[in-house]
């Protein structure tokens, strides 16, 4: 029997200055299949309907964001033309490692690795071959295109960066006059040049590394490089806001050019468009394999330095050192986890073979590589870690032509899914944490008196600017910012309200003021009602239990384990069992877990191709609830973060 097809909504209506299609979800539809129905990207579906977070649900209907009319599409191509000198070479210094030479020369790991096959662990003095340098430039041809919007960026940025005027953003954008929000997908214009058809005007980007020297700050890099401070942030995404002495760091210099129209719609990723292909999509492409009985293999990488612990001899027992001293141990309850949930799913009916290697340990790739060379890996229908950098970058370059989904446990950067769409990233970005929060917020205190605290203008930057950008979207939000170092304590007190709720956001871990802070608030929590959002570092700073508890101290974390709930307690009585021991969270017992019974079962579920249905699967982990959204230009990465409240002397999950 044909199977019925997806179709637009012919209802379209306007929200806050926007049009929207008004989409009746039918059973089967997934995000995925309605985003390349509406020619949208997944993440705007998402974005527009924040409650659909937790799954799609059949007969619900949601706001899909109508292209505007009459928009010239546009590509996107890499110049490659800056390219360094064939035969540059590098000599290795004291303490270096591949990852810091990648990121001084601004080169993958894996070209840098794969550059220098005869080399396994660096050593001092050692020549380092760089390859070529590429700096992948966008390229945007037609009459308009599209822009996310970033933290910390301006309409007066953006405007400066577009060659264009603010009031020229704001007419293409009306939705524009309530303020910019970060994630925001506006329209800038390009440029048509008279007599020599249509030209593109962008920003070409150039890269200046400078070493840091004794007491620079990020104010006098910017004047120095004429740029920026924004500017220099986003072009180094590692960066904690702390520069020290002898590091390197990207300053970018740009220049305008004006380039040639390239016809659009005509290429995508190297292939002709077939237009009947994207036309009217199968509604049901992620349905369920019923007692999928196909046998499936995973490789897990873990790095457990077994060469170094073939044996322990001590003469005295009272010397022997504990588990946690070894560092062939750091990893071992990951992998522990890892067995308890192939376990669990095997029982479930699920056939599967786990290959266990013990990977690198730090630097090093010569075990990587030798694991590489096994022709059992090429068979793999998944693959867990590696976990240090320069050995993930090598397996995923190999998991990558081999079209094998690769997921990494441990890393947060978010520029490790892009160009590989099979890389999958378990750890959110700070900015996926924040985006979270502030979700949160909206969601619950949006009618409250919300209070930003920070020692001064500059600390934790980033996410108090994804905070203000959109809670400043908000008309009925009263919103008021502290910079403590300059008003102190009668800052906060003159911003409080004794007619609503307040919502106290204080984004300082500063022993020196915090304490002194919640003290006073807990003072004035007997006369109004008074909230604390804190940073997650403060369950580490020892800080008044009382104070927390009495202000009703929010957090947020992308970890979390709910010791009550019954499948956690399942766990550990399993563990303990097994192992003898006690699971940890901070010796990734649960992330072992979770990771691995997440993705078997997707594969269970789906098959070898569960990729396509990662967006719509849920399985909650014991630490988490995993909610992947596939990158523009890339793998998938986790969204998933909890927000939590202490409470009669426990915590409670909010989200």
């Amino acid at each position: 029997m044909a199977q019925e097809q997806s179709k637009k909504s012919e209802i379209i209506e306007s929200y806050k200055g926007e049009s929207w299609y008004m989409h009746y979800v039918m059973p089967g539809e997934t995000v995925q299949s309605l985003a390349t129905l509406y020619n949208v990207s997944n993440v705007e579906i998402y974005r527009s309907n924040p409650e659909i977070a937790s799954g799609l649900q059949p007969h619900k209907v949601i706001r899909i964001p109508v292209k505007s009319a009459g928009v010239i599409n546009y590509t996107i191509q890499q110049d490659t033309s800056k390219r360094a000198a064939k035969g540059t070479t590098h000599v290795v210094q004291a303490k270096e490692t591949w990852y810091g030479i990648a990121r001084q020369y601004k080169v993958p790991v894996n070209e840098l690795i794969n550059a220098n096959p005869d080399i396994g662990i660096l050593k001092i003095g050692m020549n380092v071959i760089i390859p070529g340098i590429s700096e992948a430039t966008k390229v945007i041809t037609g009459g308009y295109a599209e822009h996310t919007v970033k933290p910390q960026e301006t309409l007066f940025s953006l405007a400066k960066k577009y060659n264009t005027t603010i009031d020229e953003l704001i007419r293409l954008n009306p939705s524009l006059a309530d303020g910019l929000k970060v994630s925001q997908m506006i329209m800038v214009p390009t440029t048509r040049v008279e007599g020599n058809g249509l030209k593109v005007q962008v920003t070409d980007t150039v890269y200046v590394i400078h070493q840091i020297g004794r007491r620079e700050t990020l104010y006098g890099l910017s004047k120095q490089y004429n740029v920026e401070q924004n500017d220099i942030l986003q072009a180094n995404p590692e960066f904690d806001g702390k520069l020290r002495k002898g590091d390197f760091i990207r300053i970018p210099r740009y220049t305008k050019n004006v380039r040639p129209f390239v016809k659009p719609d005509t290429v995508i990723m190297g292939r002709e468009i077939d237009k009947h292909a994207v036309l009217p999509i199968d509604k049901r492409p992620c349905a369920t394999i019923p007692d999928n009985k196909s046998q499936f293999s995973i490789a897990l990488l873990v790095p457990m330095q077994l060469e170094l612990v073939d044996s322990i001899s001590v003469s005295d027992l009272s010397s022997l050192s504990s588990a946690p001293e070894y560092s062939s141990f750091d990893f071992i309850q990951f992998y522990e986890g890892a067995v308890i949930a192939a376990d669990s799913m095997a029982k479930r009916g699920m056939n599967v073979k786990v290959h266990v290697f013990d990977a690198d340990y730090g630097d090093d790739v010569n075990k990587t590589r030798r694991i590489l060379n096994k022709p059992e890996m090429a068979e793999m229908d998944l693959i867990i870690g590696p976990f240090f950098a320069e050995s993930f970058d090598l397996v995923s370059e190999f998991a990558k032509k081999r079209e094998i989904p690769i997921v990494n446990p441990l890393s947060r950067r978010s520029e490790l899914v892009k160009d590989n769409e099979y890389i999958i990233k378990m750890q959110p970005t700070p900015w996926a944490q924040y985006n979270t929060l502030t979700k949160y917020i909206k969601a619950v205190h949006a009618n409250d008196n919300i209070v930003l605290v920070r020692r001064n203008s500059e600390e934790n930057n980033s996410m108090a600017n994804v905070i203000k950008s959109t809670l400043a979207a908000d008309a009925g939000t009263t919103f008021n910012e502290v910079n403590y170092g300059v008003s102190g304590w009668s800052g906060i007190n003159k911003s409080l309200s004794s007619s609503k709720p307040n919502l106290v956001i204080i984004l300082t871990n500063d022993k020196a003021i915090l304490p002194a802070i919640l003290r006073d608030l807990s003072y004035k929590a007997d006369a109004m009602d008074i909230a604390v959002v804190g940073l997650p570092e403060w369950e580490e700073l020892e800080l008044d239990y009382d104070y927390l508890m009495e202000l009703k101290a929010h957090f947020f974390k992308p970890w979390f384990v709910d010791y009550s709930n019954p499948e956690v307690k399942s766990f550990i009585r399993k563990y303990r069992e097994r192992y003898a021991g006690e699971p940890e969270v901070d010796r990734y017992a649960y992330l072992g877990y979770d990771a691995t019974l997440y993705f078997l079962a997707a594969l269970h579920s789906y098959g070898k191709n569960f990729v396509e249905c990662l967006e719509d699967f849920r399985n909650p982990g014991l630490s988490n609830n995993l909610i992947f959204i596939k990158s523009q230009d890339g793998g998938f990465e986790n969204y998933g973060t909890t927000i939590f409240k202490y409470n009669e002397f426990a915590r409670q999950k909010l989200n």
